[in-house]
C-alpha cells in the first residue's frame, strides 16, 4: 500500500456509539528496505507501538493448519531470496542501506545493556566516572523530528555510548536544559546542530556547546567519517531499539541525497565530528555553570550572571 494512502486511511477508524476503543493492526511481509513496511517499522519505534513477527512455523502442523509438505513445495517454487525474506524473516535487500548487518553487530553490544528509547525515558549506562571525559552531540526536534541528547566516553577505545534521551513536543527551553544538565554531568565537548532551527536554539543555549552548520561538503564528511567510525567499531552503542532501528534502516539516500538523516545519527555524528576536542574538556564556574578551556576561545562576556562564549 501506498504510504499516503494508507496515511489518510488512518482518520477513518472511529469509537462509534458503543465506545468500544479502536484498535489498527498492520500487517505485511517486509520484503523493501525502503517501502511502507519499513516506515511503519521506524513509526512503531519512535510511538513505542508493539511488533509482532511470525513465520510459517507458527501454522504449521501438528499444531496448525500448514503440511509440512506444502512448505517443502513452496519453498522449491520460489527463490531463495523470496523465501528468506516473505517466509523466514529475513532482512530485505540491503541495496542502498547505508549499513550492513556485519556493521551493525560491531556497533551494537548488547552487553553494554539496552533500552527501547521511548520518548522522555533517559537512559543511562554508566555514570559518570573521576577523570573520564566525554562527548555530547545533540539533534533538535520538536513537532515532526525528535531531539536527540547522545553522549559517548571519549577516553577510551572504542567509544561507548554511556548516557541517551530522546525529546519531542516539549518547549525549546526545556530540552535545552536537558542538554545543559548533561553536559554538566559529563564533562567534556559537546556540539549541537545549528543548522535551520539550530539557529534559534543556539541565541538560548549557555554554555560552551558547539554550534555545528551541517550543510554542503562540511555536513558529507562528518557522515562519511562517522560512518567509517562504526564499521572500523571505533564507536559502540548499547542495545538501544530505536537507535539501532535507525540506523538498520538508514538509505545512502538520507545522509547524501534528498532523504532525511536519521536523528540519533545526526547526534552520534556531531559527538564524533568534536572528537578533536575531547582533551580540552569544561570547567565549572560559580554558580554550577561551565564554560570552555580552549585555546579556540575567541568571545567571551558576561550575561545575566552567566558565563559564555562561542568557538
Amino acid at each position: 500500500m501506498d504510504l499516503a494512502i494508507l496515511d489518510a486511511a488512518q482518520g477513518q477508524p472511529m469509537e462509534g456509539a458503543k465506545k468500544i476503543a479502536t484498535q489498527t493492526v498492520m500487517s505485511s511481509t517486509h520484503q523493501y528496505p525502503d517501502g511502507t513496511m519499513t516506515q511503519l517499522l521506524k513509526r512503531a519505534a519512535g510511538k513505542s507501538w508493539p511488533v509482532w513477527t511470525w513465520c510459517w512455523r507458527e501454522n504449521a502442523e501438528p499444531h496448525g493448519w500448514l503440511s509440512i509438505a506444502e512448505v517443502d513445495r513452496k519453498r522449491q517454487e520460489v527463490t531463495e531470496y523470496m523465501w528468506d525474506v516473505e517466509y523466514e524473516l529475513g532482512e530485505p535487500s540491503t541495496e542502498g542501506r547505508m549499513f550492513t548487518l556485519e556493521t551493525l553487530s560491531l556497533a551494537f553490544d548488547p552487553a553494554l545493556g539496552g533500552g527501547v528509547g521511548k520518548e522522555g525515558e533517559m537512559l543511562t549506562f554508566e555514570e559518570p566516572q573521576p577523570g573520564a571525559v566525554y562527548a555530547t552531540g545533540a539533534d533538535w526536534g520538536k513537532k515532526e523530528d525528535w531531539t536527540i541528547i547522545a553522549t559517548f566516553r571519549a577516553d577510551c577505545s572504542p567509544w561507548r555510548c554511556v548516557a541517551w534521551e530522546r525529546l519531542g513536543r516539549r518547549p525549546y527551553p526545556e530540552m535545552i536544559r536537558r542538554l545543559e544538565e548533561r553536559c554538566r554531568k559529563y564533562p567534556g565537548t559537546a556540539a549541537h546542530d545549528a543548522t535551520g532551527l539550530g539557529t534559534v536554539v543556539e541565541d538560548i543555549l549557555y554554555g560552551a556547546v558547539n554550534p555545528v552548520q551541517m550543510v554542503g561538503r562540511a555536513r558529507h564528511d562528518m557522515f562519511s567519517t562517522y560512518a567509517v567510525a562504526l564499521q572500523q567499531g571505533a564507536i559502540v552503542y548499547p542495545m538501544i531499539e530505536y537507535v539501532y532501528n535507525e540506523h538498520r534502516y538508514c538509505r545512502v539516500d538520507d545522509l547524501y541525497g534528498a532523504g532525511h538523516p536519521p536523528d540519533s545519527l545526526v547526534a552520534g555524528t556531531l559527538a564524533w565530528h568534536v572528537r578533536m576536542n575531547v582533551s580540552r574538556g569544561y570547567g565549572p564556574q560559580a554558580g554550577g555553570e561551565r564554560m570552555a578551556h580552549t585555546a579556540d576561545w575567541s568571545e567571551a562576556g558576561a550575561t545575566g550572571g552567566r558565563t559564555w562564549g562561542r568557538w
